[in-house]
């Protein structure tokens, strides 16, 4: 019949076998795409991240650059000289013809789109390339409140009201030659980004069918775009995207956000981009690529994934097939070789088994035997002592005495021994059968046979609701005997306190008798069990010490554990389970 049973469980074993093994083999392709998405996204944020670092380096350059052309301008006591001069004197020809050359240097050496100088009232002067009519144009409200404040500084992006195309420029205010204080003029040097700022921004590394990199600012209520959208080549200035588009990389830069994040772009797709501000400007950097893009390196390792993960599975299918036909022929043969086995070691346990049950048998014979036999001289050496005691009162001295006592107190703690070591060779021969056993009552019974000592000691023995256990109901008697009679022994100089308690954990119950006593120190915690082991002399406590090692020995037999929790002069408190084997409660009330 079990041959049978394992013929038909084998096929289902490997059958499992094998939806396990292609659930490994599945889980691990997941696993390994998910580790090359994880690590696409990796590498792609690390090279958002350079890009985005140069292009906020090559910015902040430029615009280093820029103020330095201006500062050529701003404070440079000769050009002022010639401006004062020229704009006392029109007609000075040399003053004005001086300036031009400086303007027309640096117009031509660092691509500015115009400069235009003015007068303290905002009247061209000068302007190179030289159109009249764009003059007045250049100079703005930005451009008066820069003079005002005498300092260098950037007019932003703006766009221009005759030709409509996007402009930023950098002031310069002309100061009085002599205390370089006194604002007499401003240099506006206009700057056409697309001549090179705008190529700066868009220039991407490597090739790319959806990164870009934009710059933008806050305006009010909405994210402005200063340059124009990779998708939308007509946008600089004229896309504006609303702050509550809080999933916008562009909304978050001018919200205070930086670092790698996700989100949808102005065409609604979902990008990974690197934000950040761009130090001493308004602007903000967004470098963004799509998620698409970022991931698709990935569909083609798939595709080979998806491969090796069908042949791995077809491999698992033909392999767990293959085993189990070769697992079915070797099944009949087992079964013969393993039935003739079978029947050679149930021969050799009942053999066993019997030679047990006679050595237990010779082992309890020998006990009570050596043990009675023991016992009947013990009895007449203490007999005969006391007896020779008392014949002969009055006429020995005190050493004689002495020594009849010793010997008197030797054969009681030898028939005291005796009788301890029998009842802990029988524990596991002579035990009752179990049976329900109301703990509180039993516990009742204890603290009457102890009641004399409890008496002379003052002990005040307490417990909690105690349960019905499935036991030995003497052997359970006799272990919380010994641990009341162990607590009542090594009692402190305090009143002595003795509690009883039980809790239900898991399948057992564990039973606890604390006390307030002299406590036991934890390194004592094995050697405590042991048979005939004392941590005391018999002058400061008497006793076998054979007593911890039978309640270990019954708790064993019934299936449990025991142990101590101490510490000195502190009391000590002993555990030990019995098993919730069939129904064990509380006892009604």
């Amino acid at each position: 019949m079990a041959g049978k049973e394992g013929k038909n469980i084998f096929p289902v074993v490997i059958l499992l076998v094998a939806v396990f093994m292609s659930a490994a083999i599945l889980a691990a392709g997941y696993l390994a795409f998910r580790y090359f998405e994880k690590q696409e996204r990796i590498e792609s944020a690390q090279q958002l991240a350079a890009i985005a670092d140069l292009k906020t380096g090559e910015i902040i350059q430029w615009r280093k650059e820029r103020f330095g052309d201006a500062a050529v301008f701003n404070r440079n006591p000769a050009f002022s000289a010639l401006v004062e001069r020229y704009f006392d004197n029109p007609h000075d020809a040399d003053a004005g013809a001086q300036i031009h050359a400086w303007m027309a240097k640096v117009h031509s050496h660092y691509q500015y789109d115009r400069l235009c100088l003015h007068d303290a009232d905002g009247r061209g002067w000068i302007s190179i390339p030289d159109e009249a009519d764009h003059h007045q144009s250049q100079y703005s409200l930005e451009a008066n409140k820069i003079l005002q404040s005498g300092a260098v500084a950037f007019e932003d992006f703006h766009v221009d009201p005759h030709n409509h195309g996007v402009y930023l420029s950098v002031l310069a205010p002309v100061l009085d030659p002599q205390t370089l204080s006194i604002p007499i003029g401003i240099l506006v040097m206009r700057i056409d980004p697309e001549n090179y700022l705008y190529p700066l921004i868009n220039r991407w590394p490597t090739p790319s069918p959806t990164a870009e990199t934009l710059i933008v600012r806050r305006e009010g209520g909405m994210a402005a775009f200063l340059n124009a959208v990779r998708f939308d080549p007509d946008s600089a200035l004229k896309r504006m995207e609303p702050l509550t588009k809080k999933t916008l990389p562009a909304v978050m830069a001018v919200s205070g956000k930086q670092g790698i994040v996700e989100g949808l772009d102005y065409r609604n797709q979902k990008v990974l981009a690197d934000i950040r501000p761009i130090p001493d400007s308004p602007w903000f950097m967004v470098a963004k690529i799509d998620l698409a893009e970022v991931y698709a390196p990935i569909r083609d390792r798939m595709w080979w994934l998806i491969i090796l993960v069908t042949a791995l599975l077809i491999a698992t299918v033909a392999v767990a097939g293959l085993i189990w036909r070769h697992q079915r022929a070797r099944f009949f043969k087992e079964k013969y070789e393993m039935t003739d086995a079978l029947r050679e070691s149930e021969e050799r346990l009942r053999a066993v088994v019997a030679n047990l049950e006679r050595s237990n048998r010779e082992l309890e014979q020998f006990a009570y035997v050596a043990s009675h036999d023991l016992q009947e001289p013990l009895r007449m050496v203490s007999s005969y002592t006391q007896l020779l005691a008392r014949h002969f009162e009055g006429q020995l001295d005190e050493k004689a005495k002495k020594y009849i006592d010793y010997a008197v107190d030797g054969a009681v703690r030898m028939g005291q021994l005796i009788n301890d070591l029998l009842v802990f060779a029988r524990v596991g021969t002579r035990g009752t059968p179990f049976k329900s056993v109301d703990t509180h009552a039993l516990l009742g019974v204890v603290i009457k046979n102890l009641s004399v000592s409890i008496a002379e000691a003052r002990v005040m023995v307490t417990n909690d609701d105690l349960p019905v256990v499935w036991a030995d109901a003497s052997q359970l008697t006799m272990v919380f005997q010994n641990l009341v009679a162990n607590a009542i022994k090594f009692r402190g100089e305090t009143a002595p306190h003795i509690h009883v308690s039980a809790a239900q954990r898991d399948r057992e119950w564990v039973f606890s008798v604390k006390d307030n006593g002299i406590g036991i120190d934890e390194k004592y915690k094995d050697r405590i069990f042991i048979i005939f082991q004392r941590l005391h002399t018999r002058e400061e406590y008497p006793g076998t010490g054979i007593g911890l090692a039978i309640c270990m020995r019954i708790i064993e037999r019934h299936g449990g554990r025991i142990w101590f929790e101490s510490e000195p002069g502190q009391g000590a408190t002993f555990f030990f389970t019995i098993p919730k084997n069939r129904e064990t409660t509380f006892p009604e009330p």
